[in-house]
């Protein structure tokens, strides 16, 4: 049975993901913004992840675009590789 945690960008996604799943974990990453690159926001991903300690499956992060120019599709493809070649492949899903 899926016992999801959830990685989000901001307050509000916060606060609407606590109300709709209350007692799972909802944590920021605390690192957005178009400039922010992608390779930085795979860190947090990861220091979240392995603070959760393979308690939770899936692992679920929810990032904003910010207006960046890549495609949301480009954007993700990138991130899955980044967090697949971190040894993290099938423990999390991906949504902008």
């Amino acid at each position: 049975m899926p016992d999801p945690a959830f990685l989000v960008d901001g307050i509000m996604e916060q606060r609407i993901l606590q109300h709709i799943c209350p007692g799972k974990p909802v944590q920021r990453l605390n690192c957005n913004g178009k400039n922010v690159a992608l390779e930085i926001i795979v860190d947090r991903i990861e220091f979240h992840i392995r603070l959760l300690n393979n308690r939770y499956d899936p692992i679920i992060i929810l990032i904003d675009r910010e207006q960046r120019r890549a495609t949301c599709a480009d954007i993700v493809s990138s991130m899955n590789q980044l967090l697949d070649e971190r040894g993290y492949r099938g423990q999390f899903v991906l949504g902008w």
